[in-house]
């Protein structure tokens, strides 16, 4: 996927020398190569920090793209900057703020998959704790069953 997204990312780079537009650049980008990188990620989301910066690095291209246009000043591999003055936040964000907004549609009957919301194992305290999570989110051996696309969500929402 992350190659896939780098090609179409370099047709773009190609066939836009001449745009002066950085509204044009960036809806081409949003809707050409970040599409590709957020499809289905409420599912498949990586876990592994290597995985999450090879998708961050497709972002973090297309920001130097818009920084030399512009004539943006950063440090190498400091896209903060960029990220501020364009008003992009970073794909692992956006990634978590999907996974919220997902199990919210659930929880709100505004998606209708009772499979899920059945799954969704909330947490009835039996007396008073300082314990304030909504969600019980039980433990896994395994990094695998840790990262289970429902877990993710629930122990995102307890920390929120």
């Amino acid at each position: 996927m992350v190659n896939r997204a780098l090609k179409v990312l370099g047709f773009i780079i190609r066939n836009t020398k001449l745009f002066k537009s950085v509204g044009c650049l960036c809806t081409l980008y949003y809707a050409l190569v970040r599409s590709l990188l957020e499809f289905g990620s409420v599912i498949w989301q990586p876990y592994l920090v290597k995985d999450q910066l090879r998708l961050e690095s497709v972002q973090n291209k297309f920001l130097n793209f818009i920084a030399f246009k512009m004539n943006i000043y950063h440090e190498n591999h400091d896209y903060s900057n960029i990220r501020q003055v364009l008003n992009i936040p970073t794909l692992t964000s956006r990634r978590a703020k999907a996974d919220l907004d997902f199990l919210n549609l659930i929880l709100s009957g505004s998606l209708d998959v009772p499979d899920l919301l059945a799954a969704i194992p909330f947490r009835v305290p039996s007396h008073s704790s300082r314990n304030q999570s909504q969600f019980y989110v039980p433990t896994r051996k395994t990094s695998y069953g840790h990262n289970h696309t429902l877990h993710r969500m629930l122990r995102a929402a307890n920390n929120q």
